[in-house]
């Protein structure tokens, strides 16, 4: 890498941990609206971009759609509008360790990658 005196120094950076998890979210939620595999649906997050696929679970499927916003922050208020129910979670929200995602090595990706089997 080369920088330029003066000039902020760029690189590029991958991490792909927790990426596309609202749109993972979102698509299992209209997958299984769409299947009619379930009534009811429960989604743990504060994210104004899942708002859509709720109101289209909630209006087109009748779903109903319960959402719960962790504390830490400010709840969502079109979020809030949007669910069927709404409930702020207090304390700490963590999921399992068997549902943590695998460390990967940039090796790894490009060997997925070259494989075809890499998660675009």
């Amino acid at each position: 890498m080369t920088s330029i005196p003066g000039r902020p120094t760029y690189v590029t950076v991958w991490d792909d941990v927790e990426k596309q998890s609202d749109v993972n979210l979102a698509t299992a939620l209209l997958l299984a609206a769409f299947d009619r595999a379930c009534e009811k649906a429960v989604v743990v997050s504060n994210d104004s971009d899942l708002l859509t696929p709720i109101r289209v679970a909630r209006e087109r499927f009748g779903i109903h759609v319960a959402v719960f916003s962790p504390a830490r922050e400010k709840p969502n208020l079109a979020l809030k509008a949007g669910a069927s129910s709404f409930k702020e979670l207090q304390g700490t929200i963590s999921r399992p360790d068997e549902w943590k995602p695998k460390e990967r090595t940039w090796k790894d990706q490009l060997a997925e990658f070259d494989s075809g089997s890499e998660r675009i």
